[in-house]
């Protein structure tokens, strides 16, 4: 009879031992799961301001991940010639924003700088994709004001390109005068 009340005894141990361990392990995916999602909360938010480059966009919205070049499935797609189909890497990682070539032919300079490994980059960054140049900014891309809708019925500006791009510089500079 000792014997069967030693395994009921241990029986008991091993489960209560077993309830403890997949506590604990819930606890700790929970907590983990937290803390990815606080992560991804945390991204600061912002965008690459086109200072030169034909038929682009004038400003870029960045991702946590963000992938740069002529192909379509990049997160941001310039379609240049002297951009590499898949050309860099921007990401938001160990609370700081990276800047990565990821071999292209013609290369990436940063602030006249040849890039080589991945480098940080700051705001006011300056960043040449082959011929395409454009500048890492903070916070979300500065919506458009009415009067640089107007300036697009100027007979001065002959260029559609060179619109969009005034306009999203006095968005960008107003933004920031008011920060």
């Amino acid at each position: 009879m000792a014997t069967a009340e030693f395994l009921l005894v241990l029986r008991i141990i091993i489960a209560i031992s077993l309830f403890a361990f997949l506590t604990f392990m819930l606890i700790s995916l929970r907590q983990d799961l937290k803390s990815r999602v606080h992560t991804r909360l945390s991204t600061p938010g912002a965008h690459l301001l086109t200072i030169s480059g034909e038929s682009l966009e004038p400003a870029y919205q960045l991702e946590e991940v963000n992938l740069l070049g002529r192909a379509n499935d990049n997160t941001i797609t310039f379609p240049e010639t002297t951009v590499s189909a898949y050309h860099a890497r921007i990401s938001f990682r160990q609370g700081t924003w990276w800047f990565e070539d990821l071999g292209s032919r013609n290369g990436t300079i940063i602030n006249d700088i040849p890039v080589a490994e991945p480098t940080i980059v700051t705001f006011g960054d300056e960043i040449h994709l082959g011929s395409v140049i454009v500048q890492f900014c903070a916070g979300p891309i500065p919506e458009v004001q009415e009067e640089d809708v107007d300036a697009e019925n100027d007979d001065t500006f002959k260029d559609q390109g060179e619109i969009s791009k005034l306009s999203a510089r006095r968005a960008y500079d107003e933004f920031n005068l008011e920060q």
